[in-house]
């Protein structure tokens, strides 16, 4: 199979063209490969009873194919479970969606081949209607092997697994296939989003900021956990982990943190982390606005926040006095209404799709950075030297002809 650039972008671009779901976000999918434990305690024991008593999700990861005849997979993709398809690759699979299962307690009973039901969010872009990237689990609709179709077998049984961030050894098989003139994300070469840093009217590229001298480190941390962030939002982060160190004191906490993130940096932990990361040049940690937070105790132990935690607590209801979020589709939605601050989307988005009690952002950001390829280049523009008009004599016009 072969995929070359002009479908491949025409895939980017089909369900925003077609509309075909008048703005439903949720579809059939067919489980391609077996799902993969990647966070909580289900990478480390499979015990029902741990698991539902553990009092955190676990997330699992698989890749699924939408079953929607008028959407990318089956217009552009061979389906890898046929029997009569002979690409088995890794590559061919990873051309399909990560599908994320979030739950306390043991995994839903599902297998290769089986029908879920998926929900996918909004679109990043302004190129397409639905982020067919990565998706979330709903429910199981049909536990079995899908039957034969026309007279083909369908059967996943020999399809390996690329979930849980094994997708980086597969980036090389996509590129063969879509040839030569790869889609950067995929290969890793392409540039980030475009946008502007505002106060300066600078155009900037995501993933790039430190060239520009937009990126400095925060003073306030701990070991290598001192986040580089947008030189506008340092002061912010500082003042909030100073209050964070205040208020824990007696415990000896300390509350650190990863920022900024180049577009290369992007890539590799998307090829790790797979739906858990952004697609590579859209990230607000490209942005510098964005930190993964976590802290040490008075031993000089990285700690983990966690939902139910006395930190994640504090900095939920402390975090806007410096600025900061923990953003609404990273929140979980219980928690902030026990916090006393309910969890509020924005129209057509939902609140806890990514579960992410370590992401904080700065609530700056629109006001820091203008997102988009028109507003670049508009600064590209203002940033040209203008030549002056020509003065009347100096030979580069004409005189006007006299009429009498």
């Amino acid at each position: 199979m072969s995929i070359n650039r002009s479908n491949f972008e025409a895939w980017a671009k089909f369900s925003d063209a077609q509309d075909n779901k008048q703005n439903e976000n949720s579809f059939k999918v067919q489980v391609i490969d077996k799902p993969i434990a990647i966070s909580g305690p289900a990478t480390t024991t499979s015990d029902p009873e741990t698991l539902n008593n553990a009092g955190i999700d676990s997330k699992w990861q698989f890749m699924g194919r939408i079953l929607d005849k008028k959407m990318p997979h089956e217009v552009f993709l061979e389906n890898v479970c046929d029997s009569s398809v002979t690409d088995k690759s890794a590559g061919l699979t990873c051309l399909h969606s990560i599908v994320t299962v979030s739950k306390a307690g043991a995994m839903p009973a599902f297998s290769p081949g089986d029908i879920v039901e998926i929900s996918c969010d909004a679109a990043a872009s302004d190129i397409a209607q639905y982020d067919l990237q990565g998706v979330d689990f709903e429910r199981v609709i049909e536990v079995f092997t899908q039957p034969s179709k026309a007279g083909k077998d369908i059967t996943c049984a020999d399809v390996k697994a690329v979930a849980n961030g094994k997708i980086a050894a597969n980036f090389g098989a996509i590129g063969s296939m879509m040839g030569a003139t790869t889609i950067g994300a995929a290969a890793g070469n392409g540039p980030g989003q475009k946008g502007v840093y505002m106060p300066g009217n600078l155009p900037i590229t995501n993933g790039t900021l430190a060239n520009h001298g937009l990126i400095s480190g925060a003073t306030q941390g701990y070991k290598n956990g001192h986040p580089r962030v947008l030189k506008d939002v340092v002061s912010e982060w500082d003042s909030m982990a100073a209050a964070f160190a205040a208020n824990f004191s007696d415990k000896g906490w300390k509350l650190a943190g990863s920022g900024d993130r180049t577009y290369a940096r992007q890539v590799s932990l998307k090829a790790e982390k797979g739906n858990l990361a952004a697609t590579p040049g859209t990230s607000n940690h490209g942005w510098g606005l964005a930190v993964d937070t976590h802290y040490y105790d008075s031993n000089g132990k990285k700690k983990s926040l966690s939902f139910s935690g006395e930190a994640y607590k504090w900095l939920f209801t402390n975090a806007s006095k410096y600025n900061w979020e923990n953003p609404y589709w990273a929140q979980k939605p219980s928690v902030s209404e026990e916090l006393g601050r309910p969890c509020v989307a924005p129209a057509g988005k939902r609140c806890g799709s990514k579960k992410e009690v370590w992401h904080w952002e700065s609530t700056r950001r629109d006001s820091l950075v203008k997102k988009g390829t028109t507003a670049y280049k508009e600064a590209v523009a203002a940033a040209a030297p203008q030549a002056p008009p020509p003065e009347a004599g100096d030979g580069t016009t004409e005189p006007a002809e006299e009429t009498t």
